[in-house]
């Protein structure tokens, strides 16, 4: 899947993929939501899940070092922010996760 579109769906694999295994949603019973908004040329990606095992906001992803650039894991959130123009994590008031990016396509810049 080549360009822009390769990158959004890699930025929404890797968000939904944390959601799944970072947080309640991975237990029985547990889901995640994810809302694809696009207005002009500006597309908003929003993964809610059932929220952190630890109760606290994960910390900032930093580059991989130079050792841990063939593991498996680990890239997932640097990823998206070195795609997406905007990224970001929050946890509400009701326990739920709230990752979120934005991309602009074709080069746009996002206001």
């Amino acid at each position: 899947m080549p360009g822009e579109l390769g990158e959004i769906v890699l930025c929404v694999s890797e968000t939904t993929t944390n959601a799944i295994r970072h947080t309640m949603s991975r237990l029985p019973g547990g889901g995640f939501w994810v809302v694809v908004r696009v207005d002009g040329s500006l597309v908003r990606v929003d993964v809610l899940d059932d929220g952190p095992f630890s109760g606290k906001e994960p910390p900032l992803p930093a580059p991989p070092a130079r050792a841990e650039l063939l593991e498996e894991g680990g890239r997932g959130l640097w990823l998206v922010a070195v795609y997406a123009q905007s990224t970001g994590y929050e946890e509400t008031e009701h326990g739920i996760g709230h990752a979120w990016f934005t991309y602009a396509l074709n080069g746009a810049t996002p206001c």
